[in-house]
């Protein structure tokens, strides 16, 4: 409660540098300054581009059960420090200033039967509260007036991706979803909030294209 009085008095926090600002739920001019966007495209499939590569993971990587992948941002400071307050520290106020980053620009909304989440394991969604990934997932679905449907579970607890050497990421996400909707879809968006080597999106299409999907298209907040 003192911390809500202060904030009324005082003004609002940034959600990245915790400066006070007069805007709620948003960021301070100077860290909304400090947004990389991802302006490039890859020359074979047109999927967004790291500020690192010059061809996407799609296609580097051969990941045959992705078409195409979009994202807004550069793994950088303040949009990593906002996934990272939602995930860790329990961030109720700065998760809703996540859907005023999205920007679906390039993506033709219109031709995906469903919006799919990659999903958490159980006991990490305990722990968290709140995930990136639901809330980019859900304020989409409904911006588009598309269904949303949680079609993908984790089988099992698998270690943290970005704590493993990146040629051990695919054995740890290997088999670990399940498609347990009972709708059929053609075409799906597919979304997470972080993508670095693919290796989960890239599992969580095989399990979608055997479950008859015909499309599988990506769409995250943010590549390393």
């Amino acid at each position: 409660m003192r911390k809500i009085e202060d904030e009324l008095i005082l003004g609002y926090k940034c959600s990245a540098c915790k400066a006070v600002t007069n805007n709620y739920h948003t960021l301070c001019d100077s860290c909304y300054s400090k947004l990389t966007k991802l302006t490039s495209t890859c020359t074979k499939c047109n999927s967004s581009l790291s500020l690192v590569d010059n061809i996407c993971i799609v296609c580097k990587q051969n990941k045959k059960n992705l078409k195409r992948i979009y994202s807004n941002y550069s793994y950088a400071y303040p949009i990593k420090d906002i996934l990272a307050n939602i995930k860790f520290q329990y961030a109720f106020r700065v998760k809703n200033l996540l859907p005023h980053l999205i920007d679906l620009s390039d993506v033709n909304i219109n031709e995906y039967d469903a919006i799919i989440p990659v999903p958490s394991h159980f006991y990490r969604k305990f722990r968290r509260w709140s995930h990136p990934t639901d809330i980019i997932a859900k304020h989409i679905a409904d911006q588009n007036n598309i269904k949303l449907d949680n079609a993908l579970k984790r089988t099992r607890y698998t270690p943290y991706q970005f704590k493993l050497d990146r040629n051990k990421r695919s054995d740890n996400i290997r088999d670990a979803f399940l498609y347990t909707s009972i709708s059929k879809y053609n075409s799906v968006l597919l979304i997470d909030d972080i993508i670095t080597t693919g290796s989960t999106i890239e599992e969580c299409a095989i399990t979608l294209k055997s479950a008859g999907v015909k499309k599988v298209d990506c769409f995250s907040i943010c590549i390393v």
